[in-house]
This record gives structure tokens, C-alpha cells and sequence, in this order.
């Protein structure tokens, strides 16, 4: 570097007499420079291009292009993909989109399929799309990265032209206030007594005729079991009446079952009217009755 800088001046004379951009292009080298030690990629590849030009002194254009290479390689990449999504679902790729990068504008007004340099480092990407909210994306590429894809998509914030508005919800004026509801009332069917009636009858039946024949199961196992001398039809008795107490308990589960369905399965109807118990004193003691109509 310290080599090529104490030639320019000769090169600079040598250059005066060939050609009138020997300043342009010996300025552009040492602007160059600093910047390749910033890591400012993007800024130092425009100025080398500049100094590259094969009209350029040698001593500048040979350190130029390979500084340029250099740069080249190390400057990374990306390619950006957009697209719009509508309130309807509808999804397409676009292209008419704006960005900048750091406030600085990157791409004016379209985007091109191939890649765009940025320098290595952490970056705050704008993107704006007629029609949608600016969305902004921050993203950190490294030195050397090469056609890192950016994928950004613009999401309707308003309701899509052309779309009818939503009818009104209607309001009662203040003077017709809102109906109440019709009152409902579950009646209990008759069935529903009939069939738990019967359920509890055939209950007490099952337990007291299983509670006969395990007695008297238990007489003969006591009494004549040991000797083989119980009579044939005490045995059959008892489990006869065991046999009949197992049968009337399952009757009466079934009995209760059609029970519960009944009851959880009745319709709803309108209430015609409602009862109530009423008691209360008088004067002869206390008194009871039904108050309503039906």
C-alpha cells in the first residue's frame, strides 16, 4: 500500500500526458481505501470500478481491479422476493416494491430477480408496496454471504375495494322495547312416574326375595348339608326364590334406565302456567293447597 502510494506522484505525471482522467481516477483509488477498512463494501466497489477503467494509469488501474476482486468476493448478496396477501385469501408475487436499507434507498421502484450487495453487518430493511402498510424487516448477513433470499409479504390492513359493507345491525326504537322471550316449561310425563313406581315396587321385590332364598340357602347348608339329608324341594324353594330376587333386580335396573331417559328426553313447551305449594296458618291449625293456573 505505502509502495503505491509513493508512486503516485509519477504515475500521476506520467498520466497527465496520456489522458485528461489520470486525477479521477488516482482519487477514486485513495477514496477507496478507507472505506475497504471500513468494511463499507458497497460505497468502495463504486469507487474501484471507477479507477479500474482501462483508461486509467496502470500503476492505479492494476491495484484497482484486484482490490475489486477482492471486494467482489467479499461483499454479500441478497435477493428479495415480495408478495401480497388480500383479506380473501388471495396470494400473489409482486414486483412494484420500494427499499431502503438504513434510509438509504436500495431499490427504487422495482425488484430484479438477481441478487443486490449490501455490506457485511447488521441492517434495518424497508419495504413499500402501493396499497399496504410499509413493513420492516431487520436482518444481520455476513461477509462472503451469497444470495441470501428475503422473503417479505404485505398483508391487507384495510377491506378490499369494491367489497360491500356489512348491513347494519338493527335497532329497536326507543319507544318498542324488545319483547321478552316466551317463558318454556319441561312437564314431567306421566310415564316417567308410572315407570319409577314401578321400578321401586320391583326393587323392594327382588331384595326381599333374594333376601328369602339366601336365608333358607343358609338354614340348609347349616342344618341338613352336612348328613346329605336336605329334602329336594327345600332346596328347590330356596333357589327358586334366590333365582326370582335376581330376576326382580334386574328388572328393576331396567325399570329405572327407561326411567332417566324418559325424563332427560321430554320436550320443551310452552308454559301455559305454573304451580305452587302454599302453606300457612289458619284457624284451625295449618293449611295446605296449590296456588296457579295451568
Amino acid at each position: 500500500m505505502l509502495a503505491w502510494v509513493a508512486s503516485v506522484p509519477d504515475a500521476r505525471a506520467q498520466g497527465d500526458r496520456s489522458s485528461p482522467d489520470v486525477e479521477a481516477c488516482f482519487a477514486a483509488a485513495e477514496k477507496a481505501q478507507p472505506l475497504m477498512k471500513q468494511r463499507k463494501l458497497r460505497a468502495a466497489q463504486r469507487d474501484l470500478e471507477v479507477c479500474a477503467r482501462e483508461s486509467c494509469p496502470r500503476a492505479a488501474r492494476t491495484d484497482c481491479r484486484t482490490w475489486l476482486a477482492d471486494v467482489t468476493r467479499a461483499e454479500p448478496t441478497v435477493v428479495f422476493v415480495a408478495r401480497e396477501e388480500r383479506r380473501n385469501g388471495e396470494s400473489r408475487a409482486v414486483e412494484d416494491v420500494r427499499v431502503t436499507v438504513d434510509g438509504e434507498v436500495l431499490v427504487a421502484a422495482h425488484l430484479e430477480v438477481s441478487a443486490v450487495g449490501l455490506d457485511p453487518g447488521v441492517h434495518t430493511l424497508t419495504f413499500v408496496h402501493a396499497g399496504f402498510d410499509p413493513v420492516e424487516q431487520r436482518i444481520d448477513v455476513r461477509e462472503g454471504e451469497r444470495d441470501r433470499e428475503v422473503d417479505v409479504v404485505f398483508r391487507a390492513s384495510a377491506p378490499l375495494a369494491g367489497t360491500p359493507p356489512a348491513p347494519p345491525v338493527p335497532v329497536l326504537p326507543p319507544d318498542r322495547p324488545v319483547p321478552p322471550e316466551a317463558p318454556t316449561s319441561r312437564p314431567v310425563p306421566v310415564a316417567v312416574y308410572g315407570l319409577a313406581g314401578a321400578a321401586v315396587v320391583t326393587l323392594g321385590i327382588g331384595v326381599v326375595m333374594e333376601g328369602l332364598g339366601l336365608s333358607d340357602r343358609s338354614h340348609l347348608v347349616d342344618t341338613c348339608q352336612p348328613t346329605r339329608s336336605c329334602a329336594p324341594s327345600d332346596v328347590d324353594s330356596a333357589r327358586n326364590r334366590v333365582m326370582a330376587g335376581d330376576i326382580a333386580l334386574g328388572v328393576s335396573a331396567l325399570l329405572f334406565a327407561g326411567t332417566a331417559y324418559v325424563y332427560f328426553t321430554r320436550d320443551t313447551q310452552p308454559a301455559s302456567g305454573s304451580l305452587r305449594l302454599r302453606l300457612g296458618p289458619s284457624a284451625k291449625g295449618v293449611f295446605a293447597g296449590l296456588e296457579g293456573s295451568l
